[in-house]
């Protein structure tokens, strides 16, 4: 079928029926550098048999929101007039992105013989349709232009007609085609000024007043404003509408478009696209040329003043542009794709088409599983693994746990591969060089863990829990024998070693002056890379040894513990097995090695243990040392000095070395999480009252904020500056005052 032919079929005896095609959204010319129609290279889309028929389907024509393809549907057996007639047809868009079965649309809109939209306004809901029609909106009058509103109901309201001087007249031939912006400022066409003419020009008409088209715009919001009163007979509420008369839109005569248009000797089909401002139209360059009509497009020279004259011809991709008729193309606001009609591969006559001109989704989907290479199963949830691209971290990964996904730019190579500390993993590879379309890739990436174990600790002194000094010559031996890939730090005696899982060795300690205690790793158990600390102990020999002794002291009756109560040693954090008690008396025995400090803190049960620092660095081996230990029952009201706390002279800053007692006093609050504190600052008599109380204030909040800091709950806590208010001694020597400058702790709730 020619192009002469599928036009002639849309002929009116009175009246011509104009064919356009119009996307969403209000008219503008894009901010952003376009990508034009002709540049794309994308096959187009038949839209299947859903949509096209035996028929011709021509003029596409989408809604505001996309979801509605409104077209025209010729000599169609449920058109309104069988025979040598055009109606109008909707689908609307499923779920699936499918279309519907399309549906005639009433005779409200489907007036005459031969029908057509010419697009939809800014408001979503209004449309323009050909022809002038009576008053009711039931017969045809002659040539023109209406806008008929769809109801929320999906019904039609009734056409209004516009006012385009000289339009009736001027177009004498049986063909036409047409588009109107969607801020209705300026409709474009296509006709013959010559008597049944089939050649046809362009040609453009501008609105003649903002102002009005502004009020026709808001004319809705104006028919709402209805009054209400109440009946004085029934008392019932009653709307009185208000009678608002129709807007009728004046256009300028329609003017020929002007510049490349001379080259043609028939263009059709205009549509001015708001992505990137060009016209696109159908046009033939001869009256005998052997295509019946081509695609194009054409820039305005001046967008902001001049609608007339045009430059800059291009025709659109031959991806599009086949050797039949086509025709109808509008590209979407997006310019991401367009819909047109062609007579290729049609299921009839004119069908309709889709094509893409950019990618509407330019980039590829990866879905990644992140399995285990020896259970086959997802990676655990807790692993922190990152993925990268090419080598690199990349932003576009997104994790979900053992699972990733990532959206990349079409037309490259990726490889993909994951960073897990003590794994390696195996590259997957997704290789979209040459792919300008969207689509969705799932991989999996490997991992193997590495085949052994890291075992790392300390050499230590069984009875200090000390590290061997290195003047013993301490030597780690792997069943009885030395580990060349042992790392061995001297200094303090730390190791670290990788031993292949799935056995048991024996670890010992080959020093002077010490004796081995053999010690069993059993990793049996590993089947994947972990890190493990072991410490391996060795007994000094007694006789290198200094022996503290003394007496468990409840300081809340200054007597030693009732025999009921059992008591241990920590020493340097770790239990001591060198610490004997004996209950009965609450004495004890602990043998220490001389030449270094200790940190000390008794484990007695429901006590706060106190941070007792034991110097034993000019200590002679087999001295004998007296050292007490003092405890204080968890009960509220019980107050406990903190000791070893030092601030700047005058200020309320910590020196460093009061972080020592400090943190043993957060393994405290750690060890009992229910227990809550009043800190109190005090300080002697020495100068005024207030800078005492705002001085102890502040150290009493200096010491709660670095608990706090340590990640003890700030709601355990309770900072009071006492001043010299409350003295543990007397302000008369310079020992008494030295012992009223302090910090303690009041416990308030258990």
């Amino acid at each position: 079928m020619n192009t002469s032919k599928v036009l002639g079929t849309m002929r009116n005896r009175n009246h011509t029926s104009i064919l356009w095609s119009l996307l969403a959204g209000l008219f503008f010319v894009p901010f952003f550098a376009p990508v034009t129609a002709q540049a794309q290279s994308f096959p187009p889309v038949n839209l299947g048999a859903v949509i096209n028929s035996e028929y011709a389907e021509v003029n596409p024509v989408l809604s505001i929101t996309g979801d509605t393809l409104y077209f025209g549907r010729m000599n169609h057996p449920e058109n309104r007039y069988k025979y040598d007639s055009q109606d109008i047809w909707m689908s609307t868009k499923k779920k699936d992105g499918g279309w519907t079965d399309p549906v005639r649309l009433p005779n409200s809109i489907n007036i005459t013989q031969y029908n057509s939209m010419h697009g939809v306004l800014a408001d979503g809901k209004t449309y323009l349709i050909s022809g002038i029609f009576d008053e009711p909106g039931e017969y045809w009058l002659r040539k023109g232009f209406s806008l008929i509103k769809r109801n929320n109901d999906s019904t039609w309201g009734k056409p209004v007609r516009i006012k385009m001087p000289w339009y009736s007249w001027k177009n004498e031939g049986d063909l036409a085609t047409a588009m109107i912006t969607p801020d209705a400022r300026y409709i474009f066409m296509s006709f013959s000024n010559r008597w049944a003419g089939k050649r046809l020009r362009m040609y453009v008409s501008e609105i003649k007043d903002t102002l009005q088209l502004k009020k026709y715009f808001q004319q809705d919001s104006i028919r709402q404003l209805d009054s209400v009163f109440v009946s004085a007979n029934s008392g019932a509420k009653v709307v009185k509408k208000n009678k608002v008369e129709p807007i009728i839109l004046e256009y300028t005569k329609p003017r020929q478009l002007k510049g490349p248009f001379q080259d043609f000797y028939h263009a059709e089909s205009p549509f001015l696209s708001e992505y990137d401002g060009r016209l696109y139209f159908s046009g033939r360059r001869t009256e005998t040329d052997k295509d019946p009509a081509k695609l194009y497009s054409v820039m305005p020279v001046d967008s902001k003043k001049d609608m007339i004259h045009w430059k800059d011809l291009h025709p659109v991709s031959d991806t599009v542009n086949s050797q039949l008729w086509d025709s109808y193309f509008s590209p979407h606001k997006a310019g991401t794709y367009a819909y047109f009609c062609s007579h290729r591969e049609t299921y009839g006559k004119s069908d309709i088409y889709k094509v893409m001109l950019v990618e509407e989704r330019p980039w590829i989907k990866v879905t990644g599983y992140l399995v285990n290479a020896k259970t086959g199963e997802l990676m655990p949830k807790d692993k922190e693994i990152e993925v990268r691209i090419n080598g690199a971290p990349s932003d576009s990964v997104v994790m979900n746990e053992s699972t990733f996904f990532a959206l990349l730019p079409l037309g490259q190579r990726y490889e993909f591969t994951a960073n897990l500390q003590n794994y390696t993993s195996d590259t997957a590879v997704v290789d979209v060089t040459g792919s300008k379309l969207y689509s969705e890739h799932e991989i999996r990436i490997t991992f193997r863990t590495l085949p052994y174990v890291n075992v790392s600790g300390i050499l230590t002194n069984s009875l200090s829990q000390t590290a061997i000094p290195a003047k013993n010559k301490p030597v780690l031996l792997i069943d009885g024998k030395q580990c060349d890939s042992l790392k061995f730090d001297p200094a303090n005696s730390s190791y670290s070693v990788n031993l292949p899982y799935g056995r048991k060795y024996n670890l010992a300690v080959q020093a002077t002056d010490y004796t081995s205690i053999p010690t069993e790793l059993d990793l049996t158990q590993h089947n994947e890379y972990t890190k493990l600390s072991q410490n391996v102990p060795a007994k000094p020999k007694l006789d290198n040894l200094v022996t503290l002794r003394g007496r468990m002291i409840n300081t809340k009756t200054g007597q030693p513990l009732d025999p009921s109560i059992t008591a241990k040693m920590r020493v340097n954090k770790q239990i001591s097995d060198a610490f004997v008690y004996n209950p009965a008396d609450a004495t004890y025995t602990l043998k220490l090695l001389p030449g270094a400090d200790y940190d000390l803190v008794p484990s007695v049960q429901n006590f706060y243990n106190k941070l007792e620092v034991v110097d034993l660095r000019n200590a002679k081996p087999r001295d004998v040392i007296n050292r007490d230990f003092f405890v204080t029952p968890l009960e509220i009201g019980q107050s406990v000095d903190i000791e070893n706390i030092f601030f700047e002279t005058g200020k309320s800053k910590l020196k460093e070395e009061s972080f020592r007692s400090l943190n043993a006093l957060v393994e405290f609050f750690q060890e009992y999480p229910n227990v809550k504190v009043e800190i109190g600052g005090h300080t002697d008599n020495v100068g005024s009252a207030t800078t005492n109380k705002r001085l102890s204030q502040e150290r009493a909040k200096s010491v709660a904020l670095y608990i706090i800091g340590q990640g003890i709950s700030k709601d355990r806590f309770q900072a009071k500056g006492y001043g010299p208010d409350k003295p543990k001694a007397t302000n008369k020597t310079k020992e008494g005052r030295a012992r009223n400058r302090r910090v303690d702790f009041t416990i308030i709730g258990i």
